[in-house]
């Protein structure tokens, strides 16, 4: 009898492991995520220039970097890098293939005399870059070129004007109005009945962004909420949308202007993420005629799957989920909601702090210098446990600090690489973001993901329910294409 009973608990045991360890729809969406990413790798591209500003007849001089995103080390996938020089009327006036080792190539660009002075636009690409999704991903960098020194002596710096009337008529225009405002529900959408964060941006006509105040209105269009942005025309505000969306009423150059938030979904998911420097507080919300719906939140770094979280509501109908940074990637993370048939319902976009593993320093043995004189400057670069780090590869440039177009905050490597390279847009000074992590600093990096943050990868493509035809292949080597002519043509 002994024997039986411990032979019937053995496999009840056994049964619950049994089914314990049978793979559900979302360990085999995040099984063919892993391997998509591993037979699809990205790259990002960064260049490091010589200097911020040029003049006619000087050379650009560069270094390269191409790095799997994922990781951000070198990459091996492609030989060839291209790199263009584009005026302002977007002609190519210079194109080159720089030969990448490693990851690492460098280039010049040289300024002939017979270039127009302006704003142009440096970009850079592989062809496996330019391989997946209808809006490609590339390096850019606008960089001022002004009018060539007459003398030493001469400090004025000028760019030339030109009429370029008919170029400019063949435009696309953009359609403002004296102020206008773009809102941005958290997770992309909203649902009546669900509170959701809304963020929005501010332009004008004349001045680009601006920072404005006002308030959120009731069905009877008196102020509920004050509003307000906090940095570069953005802000956000916490909203929950009934049948009628309401109005918001803001305030600029002394005039009050109303504007009407988006309608709302009559049932579905909603999402709201309190971004913490050491964890993602989650809140996943659903209507009530949304149960009995499998769902599960997954999290990617790029097109790279981190992990997942199988949302279950039980009796209720919202789910507070915590997720550990020290789990994550730094960088640009984004949350997906995803439901049983592979479909994505939510996108949000968070930040995660990269952890601080290395730390670089310069110090100079003066502070100015006559000119031709010598400088002795010093590079330090340690490991987290402040030990020097050997075989490292640096690239510095030196500039003159009293003539060079430096703007504070402005990009650099991790900007670049952690941050600008996955959202939508210009980016103004985005160094800013990342002066100091208080409180409000982080508030203000998080609308700048709520508000600029896009879908750039195609959740069904990962999950294998898509076919993926990349337009490019990846070149291991630089391959020329062409034919031999004979004397006569």
């Amino acid at each position: 009898m002994r024997k039986c009973l411990m032979m019937f608990v053995l496999a009840v045991a056994c049964g619950f492991a049994a089914r314990a360890q049978t793979p559900t729809v979302f360990d085999n969406y995040f099984a063919k995520a892993q391997a998509y990413a591993q037979a699809f790798p990205r790259e990002k591209v960064y260049l490091h220039f010589d200097n911020t500003s040029y003049y006619q007849g000087d050379t650009i001089w560069y270094k390269a970097y191409v790095v799997n995103p994922a990781d951000n080390m070198p990459s091996k996938i492609s030989k060839p890098l291209y790199v263009e020089f584009v005026d302002q009327l977007g002609n190519v006036m210079d194109r080159q293939i720089v030969k990448l080792e490693n990851g690492e190539g460098h280039g010049q660009i040289s300024l002939s005399n017979t270039f127009f002075t302006g704003y142009y636009e440096v970009r850079a690409y592989t062809k496996w870059m330019l391989a997946f999704g209808d809006d490609p991903q590339y390096f850019s960098r606008t960089l001022p070129i002004y009018r060539k020194r007459i003398n030493n002596d001469e400090e004025s710096r000028s760019i030339a004007t030109y009429r370029m009337d008919k170029s400019m008529k063949q435009r696309p225009t953009e359609d403002l109005k004296e102020l206008n405002v773009r809102f941005f529900p958290e997770g992309g959408q909203l649902v009546q009945g669900i509170q959701s964060v809304v963020g929005f941006e501010t332009l004008s006509e004349d001045s680009g962004w601006v920072d404005v105040t006002g308030y959120l209105l009731s069905d009877e269009d008196k102020p509920i909420l004050p509003i307000a942005t906090i940095h570069d025309g953005m802000g956000s505000f916490v909203y929950t949308p009934g049948e009628k969306p309401l109005s918001v009423e803001l305030t600029y150059n002394g005039k009050k202007r109303k504007f009407k938030l988006p309608d709302a979904q009559p049932a579905g998911y909603g999402i709201m993420v309190n971004v913490r420097e050491e964890s993602l507080d989650v809140t996943v919300s659903r209507s009530a005629g949304m149960a009995g719906g499998d769902v599960a939140l997954f999290l990617f770094s790029g097109l790279t799957p981190c992990t997942y979280v199988p949302v279950n509501f039980g009796e209720a109908n919202s789910k507070r989920i915590r997720i550990l940074t020290s789990d994550l990637p730094g960088g640009v993370v984004r949350l997906s909601l995803v439901n049983s048939s592979g479909a994505s319902l939510i996108d949000r976009f968070c930040y995660v702090y990269p952890k601080d593993t290395l730390s670089l320093s310069a110090s100079a043995d003066n502070d100015l210098y006559a000119p031709f004189k010598k400088a002795v400057c010093r590079l330090k670069l340690t490991d987290a446990s402040n030990a020097p780090v050997s075989n490292a590869r640096i690239s510095v440039a030196v500039r003159d600090g009293l003539d060079m177009d430096y703007i504070q905050y402005d990009n650099n490597i991790c900007t670049d690489l952690l941050l600008t390279s996955e959202l939508k847009g210009y980016i103004h000074q985005p160094g800013f973001y990342f002066a100091d992590r208080s409180v409000a600093r982080r508030k203000m990096l998080d609308n700048l993901l709520l508000i600029r943050g896009w879908r750039r990868y195609d959740v069904q493509e990962s999950f294998g329910l898509k076919p993926v035809t990349p337009k490019y292949l990846p070149e291991p080597n630089l391959n020329l294409y062409g034919h031999i002519d004979s004397w006569y043509g």
